[in-house]
């Protein structure tokens, strides 16, 4: 059974948030639970681990074992993170464009003059 998934605490340390679980059903050699990437569902190979070796899995014996892939692993977090980034610049430019938007048309609307000309005034409601 897999447990609730948590952050990898070396990951969290060096900054990043990659989130994993552990399945009583997938042991190393040693009897040991190996983490589960959420993302992949595959072994979680920490980056930030020294001699880390790639870790052996254990099926139950009514199940085979978990297929291996040669895919790279992204990190989904760091991806969404550079995506949220990207939004926000684009939202900024936007709010700019407006602004600039603006300023041309206050801009035109000054080199305009009224049909009585610069001087002209506005007439009051008596006047009117």
């Amino acid at each position: 059974m897999a447990n609730n998934p948590v952050p990898c605490n070396t990951c969290k340390a060096n900054g990043m948030t990659t989130m994993i679980y552990f399945d009583n059903r997938i042991k190393s050699t040693s009897g040991k639970m190996i983490p589960q990437e959420v993302a992949t569902n595959k072994n979680h190979s920490c980056p930030f681990r020294q001699g880390n070796k790639p870790a052996t899995t254990v099926a139950a014996p009514t199940q085979t074992a978990p297929q291996v892939s040669n895919e790279p692993k992204i990190n989904t977090t760091a991806t969404g993170d550079i995506l949220l980034a990207v939004e926000r610049v684009e939202d900024a430019v936007k709010k700019q464009q407006a602004q600039l938007d603006r300023i041309e048309q206050v801009v035109a609307g000054l080199l305009i003059q009224p049909t009585g000309g610069p001087t002209a005034e506005i007439p009051t409601e008596q006047e009117a």
